[in-house]
């Protein structure tokens, strides 16, 4: 997705701008759901880095991990169905723990939880 062309936020200072792509779990007990964690899969993608950010240790692409309870900035729900959904959030960049890009050859996206709820 080209940011340029849909006038979409531009991250200033020490913050990323982060995709969130929300893939609906297959499976589930009803009434089990207590956040978005057990109704989707989430795959959290860096679109845009903050001027300020230290080069070299994110870059565009790189899926992010941050924790459950992290501070989003801004949020902005692009498209929201109950099999899929696309939010993009503005983070600090201190926020990342970690970087779990998948495997060459490896699929990006967990199609169906490896678990059988029912």
């Amino acid at each position: 997705m080209n940011l340029k062309n849909r006038n979409m936020i531009k991250v200033l200072g020490k913050r990323l701008l982060i995709k969130q792509e929300l893939f609906g779990k297959k499976k589930l007990l009803i009434g089990t759901a207590k956040d978005d964690q057990d109704l989707f899969d989430i795959v959290q993608t860096v679109e845009q880095i903050g001027p300020d950010c230290p080069e070299g240790l994110v870059e565009i692409g790189d899926h992010v991990v941050f924790p459950t309870y992290v501070q989003f900035l801004s949020s902005k729900t692009i498209k929201r169905t109950p099999e899929h959904g696309i939010i993009f959030s503005v983070i600090h960049f201190d926020d990342v723990i970690a970087i779990d890009n998948p495997a060459p050859g490896e699929d990006q996206v967990i199609k169906e939880s490896p678990i059988d709820l029912v």
